[in-house]
């Protein structure tokens, strides 16, 4: 799976930033809401960040592509280039 761009980081880490200090403001004993954000922050953030990778997954799919003109003919995913082929006569 390709790696996630920086909006796509700052939008994860955005939500997440906003979710904990909601949800620390709804939990009893408010003089601990600092200690509820940094504690939430963590165990949101594996939340919503799987939640974002599911959606982009499912909505979003990404092709692997091969490469047909090479003399393989596209049996073969090449991260460099393959040696020349033989030169026929």
């Amino acid at each position: 799976m390709p790696r996630a761009s920086r909006l796509e980081l700052s939008i994860v880490g955005g939500a997440t930033t906003i979710a904990a200090i909601l949800v620390s403001h709804r939990l009893p004993h408010q003089k601990y809401a600092p200690l509820y954000v940094g504690v939430l922050i963590p165990i949101l953030s594996v939340v919503i960040g799987a939640a974002w990778g599911l959606f982009r997954g499912l909505f979003f799919p990404r092709k692997l592509q091969r490469d047909s003109g090479w003399f393989d003919e596209g049996t073969i995913l090449h991260i460099t280039a393959p040696p020349e082929p033989p030169n026929k006569p």
